[in-house]
């Protein structure tokens, strides 16, 4: 069966979760095209902001008046997002991740 959006497979949750352990050590991500900091600051910014667009928990997910602020935004107030469930959370455990709709 092909893997939806509700079903990420194994090789696409390594990846998620090899960028989210880089970035929350402030580690090189190893992109290609970077060529100097704001380049990088950029990319950092984009991808914390996807993580948070890519939460399990739609109720956990920005709404897009707020994805937008947050690429606006400097890279220095950007919260860093949960890290991704391998399935779905219970009802209960999604009770205590913070909303970010606005």
């Amino acid at each position: 069966m092909k893997p939806t959006c509700h079903q990420p497979n194994n090789k696409s949750m390594q990846a998620l979760s090899k960028i989210y352990e880089r970035l929350e050590v402030d580690e090189e991500l190893g992109l290609q095209g970077i060529e100097n900091e704001e380049d990088n600051e950029c990319a950092k910014k984009m991808l914390i902001v996807s993580l948070w667009c890519i939460q399990t928990n739609p109720s956990s997910r920005p709404a897009m008046s707020r994805v937008a602020e947050m690429l606006e935004g400097s890279l220095d107030s950007l919260q860093f997002p949960p890290k991704p469930f391998l399935s779905s959370p219970r009802p209960e455990a999604a009770d205590s991740l913070p909303s970010l709709v606005r």
